[in-house]
This record gives C-alpha cells, structure tokens and sequence, in this order.
C-alpha cells in the first residue's frame, strides 16, 4: 500500500533526498537565517521509499514555492506524482494558510505535464503562466560582445565623468535617491520594459550581488537614469536579473555602456554571466539581440505556473 507522510523537520527531508538520489533542488532556504517555512511530503510503499516532494515559503509574502517533485522510476505513474502534488498543496493551504504557490520548470514539455497534473486537481487552478529564458556567457568570450573592447576602453578613460554621469553601488545608494525611484513607480512606469531595482518583494528568493548591482545618474540635474541589479548564482557564476534605462535616455546608448561597466566589474570576479530576460520585455530582449547574441555560449527557457488555492476567486 502506498502512503504519504508530511515532513516538516530539515534533517528528514534531507535524508530522504539522500536516500532517492533525486537531484532534488538543495534545501538552501533553511540556510537564510529568514522566517521561511519548509513542507515535504515523503512517499512510501512499505518500508521503501519511493518518493517526494519539497518546497518552501517565499519572502514571507505569502507564497510558497514548490522545489522538488520526484518518484523513483518503478513508481513513477501519474496517479502517484498526482498524490504527493495534491498533498502539499492541502498542507501549504490549511498548515501554512497560503493561497498562492509557484512552480518553475526548465522546458516546454516539463510545463505541459504540470499543467496535466494540475488539471486534475479540484480545489486549485492554474492563475498566469511567466515565461522566460535565462542566457549563458563565459567571461572569456565578453570580447565577443557587440562594442566591448571600444565601450571598455571609453569607460577605462573617464567617459562616465566626462560625459555628466555617475555610477553608484546599489547597495551604497541614498534612500533620497530610492525614494525617487519609488515615487515614479508608484505614478506609472512603462509596464512593458519596466523592471524595478527593489527585490524585497519579489517571487522567489535571491539576493542582490553588491559587487555588480549599480544605479546610473545623470550629474546635472542629479536625475535617475537606470540600473542593473545582478543575482549572485555562486562564486563563479553572476546574473543579470534587471537591467532598465528610462526612455528618454535609451537613444544614447547608455544602456550598452552601463552594461559594458558591469561586464568588466564581472569578468574580474566571475567566470560565467548569466542573462535573465522575462518574455516580453523589449529592453532586454532587445539587448540580447543587438549587443550580446555573438558572445552567447548557452541558453534555457523557465516557466513559472501560479497556482490559486481560493478556487472560484477572479483573477
């Protein structure tokens, strides 16, 4: 008889992935020192274990992310991965009191089983789907970028200062400054390319790299031009997760050129850039196109399904 048991503390989860040699998703989120709580829920048939599935709240923003789903090949049928699936999301919904999950998957197949397997289940629905495809270069191959070497050099000889600009750490940023930021948020931005700079609040959990992650400002009138924001992956392995220019500054190639000062912070300390770009939104897919399809080494898609647990609710 197969049966499912909720875990909740760390070390069974992950003496269970040990035992399932899953390559499951690592349990990082018990390593933030936050407020994040963990679900599993473990698989047996007997006394063997056949199979689990983890995941974890999000920012505390209520939701919560579903990290691993796996059952050992004997065992993998749709009835048994539709079980552990309905299991956490009737623990995440009356335990956790959540109302929203997200899970992520890495191609268009993997997508399409999800959505089979949520079909079949009655007390939730499948909310938005966000796509987006993740871009891979070696920092040995950077002078493959359109205008590197010519923008690396510009930069190297002060075009910054000489042309009316500063570039500041985000994390060294006045709260004047943010505060301006927030301010034109808050009375419209363009929705199609907008990507804030602030990721409290964001989906799933990542932190802001310091080292690579700046603001761009025009000198005179001191005036917010744009910014990176970058996500640490490892100590190899850096991403940019915002890269945004305001419209009226977007013709002057700026944006390029803040691109090139991150990409020669980078090169020093990382050996692989990674290129986040959310479908739909111009300015990066526009980037990618124009100043870094030559250099690219690699490529792979994420789909993000957003589940509602309070079925019969509008979108």
């Amino acid at each position: 008889m197969i049966i499912t048991e909720l875990l909740f503390e760390e070390e069974r989860v992950r003496s269970l992935i040990g035992k399932l040699h899953c390559g499951c998703k690592p349990l990082c989120v018990l390593n933030k020192g936050g407020n994040e709580k963990i679900i599993a829920v473990g698989m047996k048939e007997g006394n063997i274990d056949i199979g689990i599935i983890h995941g974890s709240t999000v920012n505390g923003n209520g939701l919560f992310s579903i990290n691993c789903l796996y059952v050992i090949n004997e065992y993998r049928t749709h009835n048994n991965v539709l079980l552990l699936l309905k299991t956490i999301l009737s623990a995440v919904e009356s335990i956790l009191e959540v109302n929203e999950v997200i899970w992520t998957s890495n191609s268009d197949r993997e997508n399409n089983s999800r959505l089979k397997l949520l079909s079949g289940i009655s007390f939730c629905r499948v909310k938005r789907i966000d796509e987006a495809k993740r871009y891979w270069i070696g920092a040995k191959d950077f002078n493959k970028i359109r205008g590197y070497s010519k923008y690396s050099e510009k930069i190297k000889n002060n075009f910054w200062d000489e042309n009316g600009y500063q570039v500041i750490k985000w994390s060294e940023c006045e709260n004047t400054i943010k505060n301006s930021i927030r301010k034109k948020e808050t009375s419209g931005v363009d929705c199609l390319a907008y990507l804030s700079p602030f990721t409290e609040n964001t989906d799933e959990y990542w932190i802001c790299d310091n080292q690579t992650s700046f603001i761009l400002i025009k000198t005179k009138p001191k005036e917010v031009v744009g910014w990176i924001i970058c996500q640490k992956l490892s100590k190899d392995e850096v991403m940019i997760r915002r890269l945004y220019i305001y419209p009226h500054e977007r013709p002057a190639l700026v944006g390029h050129m803040l691109a090139t000062h991150v990409l020669l912070i980078a090169s020093n300390i990382y050996s692989m850039l990674g290129f986040h770009v959310i479908k739909g939104n111009r300015q990066m897919e526009m980037t990618v196109r124009q100043i870094l399809a030559d250099a690219i080494s690699s490529s792979n898609s994420l789909c993000s399904i957003r589940i509602d647990l309070r079925v019969g609710n509008p979108v």
